[in-house]
């Protein structure tokens, strides 16, 4: 059975499964020739690739001799996964450190050993005596490891479970048949227990592009439905909502409209009694107690949840670019709710949903923290619903207004110009500025500094005034926004968040704290726009103004130097979360790796351009056919986040360069894995438009201590050399 297993695995997933598995056969056929020439040659071209796998996931390359060495690190292996699984059955206390730590292991060392295993039974008969050994114990280890996960499944609660959702569906391609049957079983186990909230994560596989994907969760789905009435008035519920929100994000509808009416088949869900996705509705709570209690002992989700009751039948078509629509919910609490229905034509809004459980998951580690629970520090959240990869249901967020809006408000209160109307007249002299001295980046600053900064003096403080008049709220404002700036600054510059100009920061008019939106542009892709966003984070002189008289020394300051301390001391689990980045094939690097595949054009605009997949699996070259993919631009990304956590700046166009190859990022996690340090040469490369670009070099690439990061970045974010460098549509000056 585990023979056959191995041989439909390689069959179904490798990458050159049709021409191996012949080759293979031929050559064991004709007892060796050419045939059996051309197949050990196969085997050793994908054994080379493994290997690479093998240097990304830290897994051994002697993990299946017969060595003492190598039975004892596959007993320690299974052994890590056995005290994990004690831990997690004793109580929640590290479930957000151990569950994420049980699914990377289990996942990665299962994706070699089946990459592994199909590479041997494609090429049967060039095997010699220790490569049929090696196919055994990569059969044994992954029934092992299977088995391991088998019996947590059995044991955890649900709601455990529902707390690596995220990562869970992330792997739902992946190659490994045996791991792939405990995975939906899992997946089966969390939508059966708590449906109204799983399946606003799960139902979107459903609707995806990727074949495979797409045909597993319909698997899972289907099956729990067959099983259960009220799952499937409930799936069908969810299968209406779904495509009739797909059709309202996609119309089009003309410019002039302020407003359209849309079908009012949404009011369907009224019967089906599904909940609100509101993000307080979907986050799993945990015992108080600390203790593993069963999910009849423990209540994750309170009883009482607000329902959909019905759709108002106008939606109001949004002025931006994708013409998002907002639509209005009300509840069965009978109070209105707001969400925002939007299409990603050239972006996935997937990034977006990750971006917020990242945040969760970083809240939940705040408050858990002594000092950030005394400042109340955490990051604005909001559910997003991700209907497929480029369509999504966005929860509104209340009381707020974008911070280019207020401060224009606060410039006419003043009897100044609007900053749209300021940058209009600026912006002949800004863009000749840039042209005349794209490579002396220090005259430019000298001519930003003296031309153009006057005109936008900074007056932000007079809004906090205003809106809160009492003293103890408007310095409870001020603090919170203060605070809520440090905190944003730091996780914005580890996940390379851009695109955070006027209209993506938003404040809270209750509270007075930030909001971040839009999250599209993670990973520097804002270092390969046409204009380069060379600034880490925004912290512009309107921002800085409404910090008090110490500006970013004081509160900014210390914020972002315990928020920088929460992210690097939890650097493991935090890396575990963003994993599922490295297998999710993301639109926009589906789109890089086609345009790319076609020849010599021109590069893209994104941080994938000129990527390719690595260990892709799947049997189609297009994004229908393929399955689960592990991305060289994904893998740079983790890379970057993972040395910015250590310390190390990274900020610049040399992160993203796309002639960065493979072999010196696996030589850099040998190197990183022995404890040295990489190093590069300081050198300056032309950009597109022929500007001198620094390349930052051998002293940024040492790891910086916590107060030295915090204070590179603010210098950084606010040097005049960087912000002239600025699209003018970002309005640096502001």
């Amino acid at each position: 059975a585990g023979g056959a297993g191995g041989g439909s695995g390689g069959r179904k997933f490798s990458r050159t499964s049709s021409t191996a598995s012949a080759g293979g056969g031929g050559g064991g056929g004709a007892g060796g020739g050419g045939a059996g020439a051309r197949a050990a040659s196969r085997l050793e071209r994908r054994l080379s690739e493994i290997e690479r796998l093998r240097a990304l996931f830290g897994i051994p390359g002697d993990l299946l001799s017969d060595s003492g060495e190598a039975v004892a690190r596959r007993k320690y292996l299974t052994q890590v996964l056995h005290n994990y699984g004690a831990a997690l059955r004793y109580g929640v206390k590290t479930l957000f450190q151990t569950l994420p730590r049980v699914l990377t292991l289990w996942f990665n060392h299962c994706d070699v050993l089946w990459r592994e295993l199909s590479a041997y039974t494609a090429a049967a008969g060039a095997l010699g005596e220790e490569q049929e050994d090696a196919m055994d114990q990569c059969r044994r280890l992954t029934r092992e490891l299977c088995e391991l996960v088998e019996g947590l499944h059995a044991d955890l609660p649900a709601y455990q479970w529902m707390t690596a959702l995220p990562q869970l569906i992330s792997r739902i391609s992946h190659p490994c048949t045996p791991l792939v049957e405990v995975l939906q079983r899992v997946l089966q186990r969390i939508l059966d227990t708590y449906p109204q909230q799983a399946l606003w994560t799960v139902y979107g596989l459903k609707m995806s592009r990727v074949a495979e994907r797409k045909e597993r969760a319909a698997r899972i789905i289907d099956d729990l439905a067959q099983r259960r009435e009220s799952l499937y008035l409930i799936f069908g519920a969810a299968h209406t909502l779904f495509h009739a929100l797909m059709k309202l994000a996609s119309f089009q509808a003309p410019k002039s409209a302020i407003s359209t009416k849309f079908s009012t088949k949404l009011s369907v869900v009224r019967e089906r009694r599904l909940i609100v996705p509101l993000q307080s509705q979907l986050t799993p709570g945990l015992p108080a107690s600390g203790r593993a209690l069963s999910d009849q002992q423990h209540k994750a989700f309170p009883d009482q949840q607000v329902l959909f009751h019905t759709f108002e039948d106008t939606a109001v078509v949004m002025a931006s670019k994708e013409r998002p629509k907002k639509l209005s919910v009300i509840g069965s609490d009978g109070i209105k709710r707001h969400f925002l229905c939007k299409t990603e034509k050239k972006g996935d809004l997937r990034k977006d949903s990750r971006m917020m459980e990242f945040c969760t998951l970083l809240n939940r580690l705040l408050a858990s923290d002594p000092q950030g629970r005394r400042r109340k520090l955490h990051l604005r959240t909001y559910s997003v619903i991700c209907v497929s990869e480029e369509t999504g249901l966005l929860e509104w967020v209340p009381n707020t207004s974008s911070f280019c809006s207020l401060v224009a408000t606060e410039y006419r209160q003043r009897g100044q110009d609007s900053p749209m109307t300021a940058t209009r007249a600026v912006r002949g002299a800004f863009e000749r500025m840039q042209q005349t001295y794209k490579r002396n980046v220090p005259r430019m600053a000298t001519v930003y500094h003296r031309d153009i900064v006057p005109r936008f003096p900074p007056l932000f403080h007079g809004w906090f005034v205003r809106q809160f008049r009492e003293p103890t709220a408007w310095f409870e404002a001020r603090l919170a926004f203060t605070r809520s700036a440090g905190c944003w600054a730091m996780v914005g510059h580890v996940v390379g968040l851009g695109d955070r100009h006027g209209e993506n920061l938003l404040l809270d008019a209750c509270s007075g704290e930030c909001v971040h939106v839009d999250y599209d542009c993670l990973f520097d892709k804002g270092l390969t726009l046409a204009r380069p966003e060379v600034v880490p984070f925004r912290l512009t002189r309107n921002m800085v103004d409404a910090m008090g008289v110490l500006g970013f020394q004081g509160v900014f300051r210390r914020v972002a130097e315990l928020s920088m301390s929460v992210l690097r001391s939890n650097r493991s689990m935090l890396m575990s979360m963003l994993e599922s980045f490295l297998h999710d094939p993301l639109v926009e690097w589906s789109k890089h790796r086609s345009s790319s595949a076609g020849g010599g054009g021109g590069g893209g605009g994104g941080a994938g351009a000129g990527g390719r997949a690595l260990g892709r699996t799947g049997s189609g070259a297009g994004e229908e056919g393929a399955a689960e993919v592990l991305n060289e631009d994904a893998v740079r990304c983790m890379q970057k986040i993972e040395e910015r956590l250590c310390g190390i700046y990274n900020q610049g166009p040399a992160a993203v360069s796309p002639h960065h190859n493979m072999a010196q990022y696996y030589m850099y996690q040998i190197q990183r894995r022995a404890g040295a340090l990489r190093r590069a040469d300081s050198e300056v490369q032309e950009d597109q438009g022929g500007a001198a670009v620094e390349v930052h070099s051998d002293a940024n690439s040492l790891p910086l201590s916590l107060e030295g990061q915090v204070e590179h970045l603010i210098r950084e974010a606010t040097s005049d050399e960087n912000l002239c460098q600025m699209y003018i549509g970002w309005m640096p000056f502001l």
